[in-house]
């Protein structure tokens, strides 16, 4: 994450360059979306027990070689930038970072735990909460998510190019209030209505609500830090929250059920995460129309 933002900011470092950071919000969701197309097609057109037995292996060995062969031609043919060959040779960036932008840093950390936990539970962990919790058949909570992930990936770049023009911190705001208050209740009209209708509507709403907290996060999190330690210090924020926040999020939510018994449990927890994010976006400054340090 950190790397991808710095090269998106020090090939482009002009104007324009805002606009193509936005595309960054909604890139990773590419092989999120690739991954459901595939398990889904799997599902309709294999068994379960053959697609227990050797099928759900597939994915995994077309997605290796794909990406085996995307990230060699990738480091063979892109280069750094004039730019970032100048600024690499800074001794000690995880000291810088955490000497003279700890305050920066821990800003990013606490808006990535909404951004992380939304990731995990809206979008990765949906498919199991579908068929496991509302007893809804794979192949048809397969299609809802993949609906959901394109969802999500053509609204992330709008909401960035909007974040252009209005700021970072009024749409993040917004987001951050929409997942606030509006998991609980869209949750719950899942579990009263568990029909693939009204699943599809639903979780498509959680990717607007997504989209908008986490559209313009990339280039904010670029234009947070000096270009000095910009991939150090968002590697660090990030990565932290994603592992603590993020990882543990499915074991979270399936802890949380099987201990209230509660489908509804696992919206507290995102709750929290939008919490967090929406004060860290209230403390932050904004970026939008501030050039690159």
């Amino acid at each position: 994450m950190g790397r991808c933002d710095e090269l998106y900011c020090r090939t482009c470092p002009a104007q324009p360059a805002r606009s193509l950071r936005q595309l960054a919000a909604g890139q990773p969701c590419r092989g999120v979306a690739a991954g459901s197309l595939s398990a889904g097609t799997l599902t309709w057109l294999m068994s379960p027990a053959t697609l227990a037995d050797w099928g759900w292996r597939l994915p995994f060995v077309a997605g290796a070689v794909l990406i085996g062969a995307f990230g060699f031609w990738l480091r063979r043919n892109v280069e750094d930038s004039p730019c970032a060959v100048a600024h690499d040779t800074h001794a000690a960036p995880i000291r810088t970072a955490l000497r003279e932008h700890g305050c920066v840093l821990s800003i990013g950390s606490l808006f990535t735990i909404g951004w992380t936990v939304t990731n995990y539970l809206y979008l990765l962990y949906m498919p199991i909460y579908l068929t496991r919790t509302l007893g809804l058949p794979a192949s048809q909570a397969l299609v809802a998510a993949s609906l959901q992930i394109a969802c999500f990936m053509i609204l992330s770049p709008v909401i960035g190019l909007l974040s252009d023009r209005w700021g970072r911190r009024p749409m993040m705001t917004v987001g951050a209030l929409c997942v606030l208050l509006g998991t609980y209740p869209l949750f719950a009209f899942m579990t009263a209505q568990p029909h693939l209708g009204q699943i599809i509507g639903a979780v498509c709403v959680l990717a607007i609500f997504m989209a908008t907290l986490t559209g313009a996060a990339p280039a904010w999190q670029a234009e947070l830090y000096p270009s000095v330690i910009r991939t150090t210090s968002i590697s660090l924020s990030y990565n932290f929250a994603v592992t603590i926040f993020g990882g543990f999020a499915p074991f979270v939510a399936t802890w949380l059920i099987g201990m209230t018994a509660d489908a509804l449990s696992p919206t507290w927890y995102i709750a929290g995460g939008a919490l967090a994010s929406l004060v860290a976006v209230r403390l932050s400054r904004e970026t939008a129309h501030v050039p690159l340090r």
